[in-house]
């Protein structure tokens, strides 16, 4: 077995416990990027975990990645999730015609509820030029798919009805309004993953 082939199937397996510990559904919360001191609640849908060949000529090598969906109040956002180093990375983009696409790093769970603390990058679209921008993000595992739409008979555009338009800080939990506040204090330069508290 050569080290590729070796590496490979360790990726491999980082993937599916990323992929076990968040299939199903999560809320997502982060300040809208377009609307100044609004919050977006959005849903993130992980769907099923894909092969993806990373050699076309020798076909012996594949690394698995993780379908996703962000159901935000106006756009679907469909792309992948992959573990990178000790962080998760999530990029998606709109179906629509100007296909804005939305990263957002993340630290990686160790444990199946935690929530995840990231940022999120994206653009201000709500200006004559789009300007690249970064937000604080909280992502929180709800549940897997069968067990969250059983309550939404099954479902999944009645359970979306839950995430449609912005929401108020007072709609939000404190704790994790707390995190996504994008202020950056006078002994920090940029804006951080680690969650308050935590350097």
């Amino acid at each position: 077995m050569d080290i590729i082939l070796i590496l490979t199937v360790i990726y491999n397996s980082v993937v599916y416990d990323v992929f076990d510990s968040l299939q199903g559904y999560s809320e997502v919360y982060y300040y809208s990027m377009n609307e100044r001191g609004k919050i977006n609640k959005a849903l993130l849908a992980l769907d099923r975990c894909e092969v993806r060949q990373i050699d076309e000529e020798r076909c012996d090598y594949s690394d698995h990645i993780i379908t996703c969906r962000i159901l935000e109040c106006d756009f679907d956002y469909k792309g992948v999730c992959f573990p990178t180093a000790n962080k998760i990375v999530f990029m998606v983009e709109t179906m629509e015609v100007r296909g804005e696409i939305v990263t957002i790093y993340t630290n990686k769970q160790t444990m199946h509820n935690d929530m995840l603390y990231g940022i999120g990058l994206g653009l201000d679209t709500n200006t004559v030029a789009p300007f690249p921008c970064a937000t604080r993000v909280v992502i929180k595992y709800i549940g897997q798919k069968d067990d969250v739409l059983k309550d939404y008979n099954n479902d999944e555009d009645k359970l979306r009805e839950k995430y449609k338009g912005l929401f108020e800080k007072s709609d939000i939990d404190p704790v994790i309004l707390n995190y996504i506040d994008n202020k950056i204090s006078a002994n920090d330069t940029v804006l951080t993953m680690s969650p308050p508290g935590i350097f």
